[in-house]
């Protein structure tokens, strides 16, 4: 499956020109980019490149990759303002945000069925996610940045930590104090697929590590009971996919808490009411 927002960050470089003002217009770095583009000529199996020192542009399966892209995008913009139709006409709340440690936090509103609306989710880039809630695709918007906009509200509402769950026999397990990234990077761990912006920490600080996704989440727990390959918790998921025989550290790096702050528009705020 190709992410779609590498597809954007490719359409990006292909309007700007150069690596840097693309990295500018998407407000990431360059090396950030460069790995985005990397991973995507990895998923597509092809390379979209022509790469000469300081130098880098689109060869031609690049240039016809950005065509598709173009389609696939303004599909995408159909398929969601289509789905803002539905939405008006059935009791959905949409939600969005960075990471899935909301619906960790909140498990009453995300694990249950309510009574009165059904809740509907995504993982989303920040700034897709202010968007989305702007223009009233998202009910409710999960962040990692406070929000001063005079049409939103911006509640600070949890911090996420990270911890390896490592065998009781693994080297590491007895820093009782916690690791930091560069302690274990290159080992090869477990971890489920679309973990929004923890999977930019992970390839920021685990460039040497292999990364061994799982697409279901029992499938994974199932996984980590027979395996002696570390995985990963926060101080929020650990109860739910924690297990008796794995010792938990934190990460002691700045990067492995993340804060999260809930935004919504100011006549949706009753929503707020739910998250308890």
């Amino acid at each position: 499956m190709i992410d779609l927002y590498l597809l954007e960050y490719l359409l990006a470089f292909y309007q700007e020109g150069s690596l840097l003002k693309a990295s500018e217009k998407l407000h990431l770095s360059q090396p950030s980019l460069t790995r985005s583009m990397q991973k995507l000529e990895s998923q597509l199996e092809i390379a979209l490149f022509d790469r000469k020192a300081n130098k880098i542009t689109l060869n031609e399966n690049g240039l016809m990759v950005v065509e598709y892209a173009k389609d696939i995008l303004a599909m995408q913009e159909k398929l969601l303002q289509k789905a803002k139709e539905i939405k008006q006409n059935n009791k959905i709340i949409s939600v969005a945000f960075t990471a899935p440690g909301p619906r960790f936090r909140f498990p009453h509103f995300f694990m249950h069925p309510q009574d009165k609306f059904i809740v509907s989710t995504t993982i989303e880039k920040e700034d897709a996610i202010i968007k989305g809630v702007l223009n009233n695709l998202y009910d409710l918007g999960f962040i990692n940045h406070p929000l001063d906009d005079e049409n939103l509200v911006c509640k600070k509402v949890m911090d996420e930590h990270l911890y390896i769950a490592l065998p009781p026999t693994h080297f590491l397990a007895k820093m009782n104090q916690g690791v930091y990234f560069k302690d274990v990077d290159g080992q090869s761990f477990l971890l489920l697929t679309h973990l929004g912006v923890w999977d930019d920490i992970l390839d920021k600080h685990l460039s040497k590590s292999r990364l061994l996704h799982q697409n279901d989440q029992q499938d994974l727990k199932e996984i980590i009971s027979f395996s002696s390959i570390p995985s990963f918790v926060t101080n929020w998921s650990k109860k739910f996919n924690a297990f008796s025989d794995r010792v938990l550290l934190p990460f002691l790096d700045e990067d492995a808490t993340i804060p999260f702050y809930v935004i919504c528009k100011k006549k949706k705020q009753n929503l707020l009411s739910y998250l308890k």
